[in-house]
């Protein structure tokens, strides 16, 4: 996979994670991601932003399955700063690459 579709892949796969519902310990991996992809974002290493994608994309669930939960809540107060900031990030490297 090239830079171009590492970076939309990435930018793609956090918007679909962080609407969803998730567990406590979901959001917590949640995070653990996303601090990483923005160290990947920072030193510019295009695999590790690969590789935490693809770690990302395995956080996600069925819309069905994560709202049958009660225990699964919407993303966090305290995430958001840091999602839309690596969104962000993402989205201007996305319009770089063009």
């Amino acid at each position: 996979m090239d830079h171009d579709s590492t970076y939309r892949y990435a930018e793609r796969i956090l918007h679909e994670v962080a609407v969803q519902r998730m567990s406590p310990a979901g959001w917590r991996r949640y995070e653990a991601a996303v601090l990483g992809m923005q160290l990947a974002v920072d030193t510019a290493s295009w695999e590790e932003l690969r590789a935490t994608a693809d770690f990302l994309a395995t956080l996600r669930i069925p819309h069905q399955k994560a709202y049958a939960d009660p225990g699964r809540t919407e993303q966090p107060p305290r995430l958001h700063a840091a999602t839309m900031r690596l969104a962000q990030a993402l989205a201007q490297l996305v319009a770089d690459r063009r």
